[in-house]
């Protein structure tokens, strides 16, 4: 029965779309459809058609040949791309087909996807998902799904063949997109705090196995803590699901947060950690590697000389000793400040004097005034002495 295909397009070097998308494909050949694919790598293609799925060439061709299509993609441009792009499903998809929109997008994004496809006459279900790479093999992942209840009833089989659990959250799109956007927050939230807890460990000198296996069995644990930390111990960052697909999420998370005024500090802080993260060039690394995020930092046995975590944090973090330099940087800035103090010494002495000759310049003018007075008051007193002489000799003469 030929009901059903996997389409992923995504950048070659991100792992995390085939992961996902390959999972969900297998599920689907397991259940018995018949399982069409479309992606820019030809070597996942080339596999997936050795376990007996059909490639097709382009989106168009998949289409034509499909009648439910799921866009298992990262992002709305990529959704944008498969549907109506150029040779995009939906030109030659027939009537009444399905589509299952499995990227995490925006809400806004979702609703105005369903109102095109419609005008298109197919349906459309917003269905975000959860579970990784294992689940989506299993055929066990968790779905948050949306939309009219003609495209549940044209497709029930599909979902019940590659999740452990469907949500349905209503009829109108955009309301899977809304609670895929807070489990992201969540996990991206959790994946930050765990890479950050693990590098205070390391930081301390605390043994990260040790740690790993006592946070596990303690109240601190969260899935993200239990998953992702094995990537780390293991020094091994290939992407399942990378950096930059936070970047991506939480900046969303926020985008939504932000058109209903409300804060979010903690996602704030995480957005900000993979932003660090993917700039510093871990982007299409596994989300894991945001711990390289705390490189710089060194552990208290490591400064030591503690061989057996020097190795191991050397080869986790890239460590680069730089404290010559940052000697040589703390020199200079206390001559600078050392010249400085001694110029602003000077300049307080000189603004003192000047003060001073202000002061004696302005009692000087104060007092002028009066001196003149008394002066011609005495000249006026003499000239008065002088002409009463004048008289009394005028007179007795």
């Amino acid at each position: 029965m030929t009901r059903n295909t996997w389409e992923s397009s995504g950048w070659a070097q991100w792992g995390w779309v085939g992961a996902m998308g390959l999972g969900v494909a297998r599920s689907l050949l397991r259940a018995g459809f018949a399982v069409h694919a479309c992606d820019l790598r030809r070597q996942v293609l080339d596999a997936f058609a050795a376990e007996g799925g059909v490639a097709c060439a382009s989106p168009a061709e998949l289409g034509d040949k499909c009648e439910v299509v799921l866009t298992v993609v990262v992002n709305a441009a990529q959704t944008e791309a498969v549907l109506f792009g150029e040779q995009g499903a939906v030109e030659a998809m027939k009537p009444g087909g399905v589509v299952l929109a499995c990227a995490t997008v925006s809400p806004q994004f979702a609703a105005g996807l369903g109102r095109r496809l419609e005008e298109n006459g197919i349906l459309m279900l917003d269905t975000p998902l959860s579970g990784g790479a294992a689940k989506a093999n299993s055929g066990e992942m968790t779905m948050m799904t949306s939309g009219p209840a003609a495209a549940y009833a044209a497709c029930e089989d599909v979902l019940d063949a590659i999740a452990g659990k469907v949500y349905r959250l209503g009829d109108a799109h955009g309301a899977g997109s809304k609670v895929k956007i807070i489990n992201q927050l969540l996990a991206g939230v959790h994946i930050a705090a765990a890479a950050e807890a693990m590098a205070l460990g390391l930081r301390e000198g605390v043994d990260p196995d040790a740690l790993y296996d006592i946070i596990t069995h303690s109240a601190g644990n969260s899935w993200m803590f239990e998953n992702r930390v094995p990537h780390i111990l293991a020094g091994d960052y290939t992407p399942l699901s990378a950096v930059d697909i936070f970047v991506k999420d939480l900046g969303l998370v926020l985008d939504t947060a932000r058109t209903s005024k409300f804060p979010l500090p903690l996602s704030v802080a995480a957005h900000q950690m993979f932003m660090m993260g993917s700039t510093a060039g871990h982007g299409g690394e596994d989300d894991s590697a945001v711990i390289k995020i705390f490189r710089a930092s060194k552990s208290r046995r490591e400064r030591s000389n503690g061989a057996g975590t020097a190795r191991l944090y050397r080869r986790r973090f890239h460590r680069r000793d730089r404290s010559r330099q940052h000697a040589r940087s703390r020199r200079h800035a206390d001559g600078v400040n050392h010249r400085r103090a001694g110029r602003r010494r000077a300049n307080r002495s000189r603004c003192a004097r000047r003060r001073a000759e202000v002061a004696h310049d302005s009692r000087r003018r104060r007092r002028a005034p009066v001196a003149r007075s008394a002066r011609l008051a005495a000249r006026a007193g003499l000239q008065a002495v002088f002409l009463q002489i004048l008289l009394d000799l005028r007179f007795h003469g």
